[in-house]
């Protein structure tokens, strides 16, 4: 009997930090910030063939912001070329609605890479452990920062949980990926 008290308890901080961070994600789903801006500029400006030494000219980088309708926003012209390819599936959209389907994609890439690495190291949902460590995510300010300022990091890391995955169970190829 004692146990299932504390099971019901470990569900309850899941669900409570789940939410939390749920609407948090659809609170920042519709602002453009500075970081979601560069990613969406530079993809843009690639989608419709710019001359892409301006995505290096402070000026001219903000100016694209501004005209793409990112009046409120700023940011430094500093990424690298290849990270327009990564946003090239909503950089067709409204800035608004980018951010919109943005997060959602980030969403899922997230909990798809939650579902790999918890295979990946053998921890279970019906688990206490699966329970805590996912509340505990729920809790990590980066995974926040990743959703308010539209970052790439979750699908750099959907990118990296079936490398993990391959190696763990050496599936054919992946145990030479540590090579490279």
């Amino acid at each position: 009997m004692k146990y299932k008290h504390y099971r019901k308890v470990f569900w309850t901080v899941f669900v409570l930090t789940a939410c939390m961070f749920l609407a948090y994600s659809v609170k920042w789903m519709t602002r453009p910030t500075h970081g979601f801006a560069a990613y969406y500029t530079s993809s843009r400006m690639l989608l419709e063939g710019e001359d892409f030494r301006l995505l290096y000219n402070y000026q001219t980088f903000n100016n694209k912001i501004h005209s793409y309708g990112m009046k409120e926003v700023l940011d430094a012209p500093n990424n690298l070329p290849t990270n327009a390819l990564a946003f090239l599936s909503v950089a067709w959209l409204p800035p608004r609605e980018a951010k919109i389907a943005w997060t959602i994609i980030s969403l899922i890439l997230f909990v798809l890479s939650m579902f790999i690495l918890f295979r990946v190291y053998d921890i279970s949902l019906r688990e206490d452990v699966g329970v805590t460590l996912l509340s505990v995510i729920f809790l990590w300010r980066p995974i926040y920062d990743a959703i308010a300022q539209g970052q790439l990091y979750f699908l750099l890391l959907f990118l990296f949980s079936p490398v993990l995955y391959g190696l763990k169970k050496n599936v054919g190829g992946f145990h030479h990926l540590h090579y490279a």
